[in-house]
């Protein structure tokens, strides 16, 4: 991404109120700040759906900034490329505990990933508020 382009797409991603987010984690150079900079861009305050998709979402969720508040947030997909499934590590999973616990989702979707310690699914669906939940996947564990 050009600077131009950069600047260009933070100013879209914190200005405007995005309701939806489908962010596809391709593969990047983690010497550049770029990356980085988009995602600290990301206004939360709006964010009803987000969608991590690909093959490289432990590495994206790596560099996302925390906390994250996002009072608006109702669903939440992480998808990994198909055929394989992808491994996240307990830092990601501690990502998408955050994110349920500070956030009643109605939706949760997990497909194609599987994650690197085998209590992280526990530690995610414990803090999940069962009574507002509607739906809910899991694909690959």
């Amino acid at each position: 991404v050009s600077h131009i382009g950069l600047a260009s797409v933070q100013n879209v991603l914190h200005r405007s109120r995005l309701e939806y987010l489908h962010i596809l984690c391709t593969s990047f150079d983690t010497t550049s700040e770029s990356t980085t900079q988009i995602l600290g861009s990301v206004h939360w305050l709006t964010l009803k759906s987000l969608i991590l998709s690909g093959d490289n979402i432990d590495e994206w969720i790596r560099l996302w900034p925390l906390p994250i508040v996002a009072p608006q947030l109702m669903r939440l997909q992480i998808r990994g490329a198909e055929p394989t499934e992808q491994e996240l590590s307990h830092a990601s999973a501690l990502f998408v505990h955050q994110l349920v616990y500070a956030h009643p989702l109605m939706e949760l979707h997990l497909k194609h990933i599987h994650f690197e310690d085998k209590h992280d699914l526990d530690l995610i669906t414990e803090n999940m508020d069962l009574v507002l939940l509607k739906a809910f996947s899991l694909v690959g564990q």
